[in-house]
């Protein structure tokens, strides 16, 4: 939850949407920092939804952040929400 967090302030703060960070990180690397020890990470990020139906209405209707969102080789989420910036981080430790 800490790496969903940090990356969506980190987005607002810094005014950009991407899934590299401002310091050119990866979600890999984000998580890391964390202290996540991690077999598979993945993320998905969303921008100007409103409400979590908003959110997961996009993703769900997005086959790649669908595909996430489903798969089964993730067993742990974090997610995080500021202003209208939404990321949802997937973990499978090790």
């Amino acid at each position: 939850m800490k790496t969903a967090q940090l990356h969506t302030a980190d987005m607002v703060s810094k005014a950009y949407f991407s899934h590299t960070g401002s310091d050119g990180s990866s979600v890999s690397q984000r998580v890391t920092r964390q202290g996540y020890e991690w077999r598979a990470v993945g993320e998905n990020i969303a921008y100007g939804q409103r409400s979590v139906e908003q959110v997961v209405e996009a993703w769900m209707n997005s086959p790649s952040h669908c595909r996430a969102i489903m798969d089964s080789e993730f067993t742990e989420l974090g997610a995080a929400r500021v202003e209208d910036h939404w990321t949802l981080v997937f973990g499978t430790p090790r």
